[in-house]
């Protein structure tokens, strides 16, 4: 399995709140770390990829949610995994809410994956 864009990246946003930043330019820390320089609009792919989950992405208020901010060579079935289990996260309070959520959601990868 592999990552692919025309990109250095995508995300993909939930209604909880929550965001999974994914990132496999090299620019990131991915497979195609050591290409140096930017690759917009150039095909790219990766055996892995590099990841942060955010809260409340597009406001003051943005969390990051790993206990790193982010976390690299994520494997596809990782991310898979990671996707999950992002999705299922409780919104802690309304979406709109300009408050951050609470330490106790910070996760290792670890924890995350049951590794």
């Amino acid at each position: 399995m592999t990552f692919s864009t025309r990109n250095e990246g995508f995300q993909v946003s939930f209604p909880n709140g929550y965001t999974v930043s994914i990132g496999t330019g090299s620019m990131h820390y991915c497979e195609n770390h050591t290409l140096g320089g930017p690759m917009v609009f150039n095909p790219c792919k990766s055996k892995d990829c590099e990841i942060a989950v955010i809260h409340n992405e597009d406001t003051e208020n943005r969390k990051y949610v790993l206990s790193n901010d982010v976390e690299g060579y994520v494997t596809p079935l990782q991310f898979a995994r990671l996707i999950g289990y992002v999705s299922a996260l409780p919104a802690p309070y309304p979406v709109d809410s300009q408050r951050f959520i609470s330490e106790d959601t910070i996760a290792g990868m670890d924890e995350i994956f049951g590794e």
